[in-house]
This record gives structure tokens, sequence and C-alpha cells, in this order.
């Protein structure tokens, strides 16, 4: 399966998405599935240049509480999709792509092949909602397009100003330090993410910081102490330790999460709930506790590794 960088539609769009959501409802249990509804989030690419036309629909349960499927559906003919790849792919590849189907790699309960089943029955063959998609789609790809679009460069700013980053500290004191370093532009990757210096306090200023950031949907990347803090364009924030690929979730979908940390002058205490691995542009987390696999969407991939994180 051909994998690129997707965000929601929600991160973007929050408003719209809350309206225009798509809910399924099972009123009779039968054919694997509860009664009950689900509800299917759109995610895009966010690929600056991208075209592929398709969406990843994650299906969540409102009993269950949590995500049930990952379904890839392309409304375009296979023709399209062969072009798009220039021919380089398997017939199996191609026939994921087009959709709908379970998406390789991607998160899928024991329901998922029921959900796929009532998803391409119910949901997809439904003109309306394929429109819809469509109408999503040229939306979220117009906002990829305006963030992606060359920077305009203005006079720099003095030292005491407010940092151009965004971050609300003064320009020396953030980007302007001679220790910041600043995520350059790179072809093919969102300028909007920045690697930040840290804020010369202490550990929880900094998961403050990058927890804030994370409910503005800003993208950040803070490194500090063998340590790296960043948040993602989805609400999500992480801590990281590179150098065991030890992860703990400071934010969920712009929600702070409960950690502990115990800091001293000498060492830090943590506690670290997953392990983490880089997969080409995939961040895939796994719980320590449950040994649950997970292929997170939104994060700042490239500009992890641009910024030396493996």
């Amino acid at each position: 399966m051909v994998l690129v960088p997707f965000a929601s539609f929600h991160s973007r769009f929050p408003e719209l998405a809350e309206r225009e959501t798509r809910t399924m409802t099972i009123l009779r249990g039968g054919d694997g599935l509860p009664t009950g509804s689900y509800g299917f989030v759109e995610l895009f690419c966010d690929e600056p240049g991208c075209d592929c036309r398709r969406v990843l629909l994650q299906v969540f349960g409102e009993r269950q509480r949590r995500l049930l499927a990952t379904v890839n559906f392309g409304w375009e003919d296979r023709s399209f999709y062969r072009n798009w790849l220039h021919g380089q792919c398997s017939p199996e590849e191609l026939a994921e792509l087009k959709g709908p189907a379970l998406l390789t790699g991607a998160p899928q309960s024991e329901l998922a092949p029921a959900l796929l089943h009532e998803a391409s029955a119910a949901v997809l063959s439904d003109p309306d909602y394929v429109a819809r998609l469509k109408r999503h789609y040229a939306l979220f790809r117009e906002a990829i397009d305006r963030e992606s679009a060359p920077v305009r460069r203005g006079p720099a700013p003095g030292r005491n100003d407010p940092c151009p980053c965004g971050s609300g500290r003064k320009f020396k004191k953030c980007c302007g330090s001679p220790t910041a370093i600043v995520a350059e532009p790179r072809e093919g990757v969102s300028t909007s993410a920045r690697v930040v210096t840290p804020t010369g306090h202490d550990l929880r200023d900094d998961i403050a910081y990058v927890v804030e950031r994370a409910v503005e949907r800003d993208v950040r990347i803070v490194q500090m102490h063998g340590l790296v803090l960043f948040s993602g364009s989805n609400g999500d924030a992480w801590m990281l330790d590179p150098s065991d690929r030890l992860a703990t979730p400071l934010a969920r979908a712009g929600k702070a999460l409960a950690f502990e940390v115990v800091e001293s002058r000498q060492r830090f205490s943590l506690s670290w709930t997953h392990d983490y691995e880089l997969d080409g542009e995939r961040f895939v987390t796994v719980d320590r506790a449950t040994g649950e696999k997970r292929v997170e969407s939104g994060y700042p991939v490239a500009h992890l590794r641009g910024a030396g994180i493996t």
C-alpha cells in the first residue's frame, strides 16, 4: 500500500466537520455488528502538491468508544490511480488504493470486516456523501496549498520583539537564540513546523508550551536534555526519548493528559507508557501495558527526521 501523510479534516475545518461528519446507526444486531451508532472521521493527505483523490475513514463506535476500523476509499477509477503511481503497483495495491478496503498497517478491530461491508453497502454507495467527500477534499487541499506556499520574509525582528514563530517569547529567547534550531522549508514538506529552543526553566515549562501548541493545532518540536517534545496538527503532543525509543503522550485531540515528572538539577524521573518507531512517514506507537499498536496521523514525522530524530 502507498503510504502518505494524512491529517483529519477536523484539524483544518472543525466547525464544518462537526456538522458534516457522517454517522451510521445499526438498529438491529446481526452480520457481526452490535447495535449502536458509528462515526466516520475523514482524513486527507496533507502532503503539499499531492492529488491522490482519496480519503481515509476512521470508524469509531459510540458504545465501544474506540477506533474500530480504518477504511481507504478513492472515488476515481482505477486508471487514475494506476497513472498516479506511474504504473508501479501490483493489482492488489491498486485494489486497496481504489477501495473501499481496510487500510493495510492501520489499526483494525475484530469488527473491521463487518464495518467495511456496511460502509460499502450503506455509506459509500450514497452519491450525495461521495460528493461531500470530494468537496471536503477540495477544501482541505486548498488549505494545505496555502500553508505550504513560499513564505515572504520581511525585515528581521529585533532581539526584544515577539518571536515570529508564535511561541509568545522574545526573539532573543526563542528562534533568535544562538542555540535555537529552526526547521528550514524543504520541498514537499510543510513549513509550519518549527524546532525551537527550550525555555531555559524546567521540563514542566516546555511540556506546558508543547501542550499549549497542540491545543492550537500548531506543530512544534522542542529538544532538550536528550528528550524531544512535539505537537501535531491533530492536537496530539508527545514526549520522546530517542535513545531508547520510549514515548509518553502529553495531549490527545487538543486535550492535555495527566502525567508525572519529578525533576531535580541533576536528573528527571519520568514514566514511559509507550515504545515508538518512525516507519517511513508513519509514527507508530506500542502501548507497553497492553501491547496495542497504533499508526498515528497528523504528526510532523518529516520534521522529526529533519531534526535528526529516529
